[in-house]
């Protein structure tokens, strides 16, 4: 049976972490999310992302479950390296959705001896779309639906082609 994970917090404060602004969870060693704070839900629930991180991304699951293509093995290495290494990993990634541009950091930092990874992400930059920087897509027939629809993988951007 496996510890409390905020045994493993050490010199970080538990009341610190809920109370960060950012999404901050735990991972034990095989990538489990063990624990997570109050804004990684809020910003799930802000975002449209629910029912996908209660189904995919919550406490007991994997969190390369929810995460699909080249991303899960980017990501498996990057934790498996850091709690192999001891060394903590630093990622620059954007996270934008429809209405908004997201630029977020995330930091990960190796606990105990191997025993586990806290993730801690901050976002950098984070406004409404600029039409003059991205102008708006026109699509062709091929990528709508029957109902006219364009379906574009929120994780990847690619836009499903539907001929």
């Amino acid at each position: 049976m496996r510890s409390d994970f905020t045994c493993l917090l050490g010199s970080f404060s538990k009341e610190a972490l809920e109370s960060y602004p950012g999404a901050i969870y735990g991972l034990w060693p095989d990538l489990t999310i063990a624990w997570a704070n109050r804004a990684y839900f809020r910003f799930a629930a802000e975002n449209s992302g629910e029912p996908k991180i209660s189904s995919h991304w919550a406490v007991g699951a994997s969190v390369i479950h929810g995460i699909r293509g080249e991303q899960s093995a980017f990501y498996r290495k990057a934790f498996k390296a850091c709690i192999e290494s001891g060394q903590k990993w630093e990622h620059t990634y954007e996270n934008s959705s429809a209405e908004r541009y997201r630029f977020c950091r995330m930091l990960v930092r190796p606990l105990g001896n191997g025993e586990g990874l806290l993730v801690v992400n901050s976002t950098i930059r984070d406004s409404l779309h600029n039409p003059k920087i991205r102008p708006s897509f026109t699509a062709s027939a091929a990528y709508k639906d029957r109902r006219g629809f364009v379906h574009q993988c929120c994780e990847c951007r690619r836009v499903q082609n539907h001929e």
